[in-house]
């Protein structure tokens, strides 16, 4: 039988979170992990985070003291990047240009724009625009 164990990694110098893999059938302690101050969880990379203070560190030690593994920081997985062609482009400017003729401010414009162009990446089939 495979043990199952937290993974706390050391932060780097000027990190401001503290990153924690919790393997998924471990729940009562991913549970106990979410009343923390500050628990977040990051999809794309698969792992928890809490900010990095000395007594987040010793409390997560504390915590899970028998169930801990400690290791370095490694890379993770890179956000996911998309594309998008030209039809795409041509839309997006378009709402922006009707946005800007509305009179919205360049922060709601902006804000607008990324959701849109998030909500445009997924129609990757040329016949959709």
């Amino acid at each position: 039988m495979n043990k199952q164990t937290i993974t706390l990694y050391v932060p780097l110098p000027n990190s401001s979170r503290i990153k924690v893999r919790i393997p998924y059938p471990m729940k009562t302690e991913r549970e106990r992990f979410k009343t923390f101050h500050s628990a977040f969880y990051h999809p794309n990379q698969k792992l928890w985070s809490i900010i990095n203070t000395a007594e987040n560190w010793e409390r997560l030690q504390k915590e899970f003291e028998h169930k801990i593994e400690i290791k370095k920081l490694a890379k993770f997985r890179p956000l996911p990047q998309k594309t998008i062609n030209e039809k795409i482009q041509a839309e997006l400017a378009k709402a922006e240009q009707k946005l800007i003729l509305k009179a919205f401010s360049p922060n709601t414009i902006k804000a607008y724009m990324n959701e849109i162009k998030t909500f445009f990446s997924f129609f990757r089939n040329p016949k959709f625009f």
